[in-house]
């Protein structure tokens, strides 16, 4: 992405920093709800898109 980006072949929205942070937090999310609910346990968490998953508890 960052080659991409540096030769003018792709433009992106924000710099490829914020782009790939953006992009991990996504995926970190679904693993978290994933996990907790593999184990079976709560997620305690402030973030409103954890907690809107209906596939496991959440606490806060």
């Amino acid at each position: 992405m960052a080659m991409l980006v540096s030769r003018g072949r792709l433009a992106l929205g924000l710099d490829v920093e914020r782009w790939l942070a953006v992009l991990a937090s996504h995926p970190a999310d679904r693993f978290l709800v994933a996990q907790a609910r593999a184990l079976a346990i709560p997620l305690i968490s402030a973030d409103s898109k954890i907690r809107s998953h209906t596939h496991v508890n959440s606490l806060w």
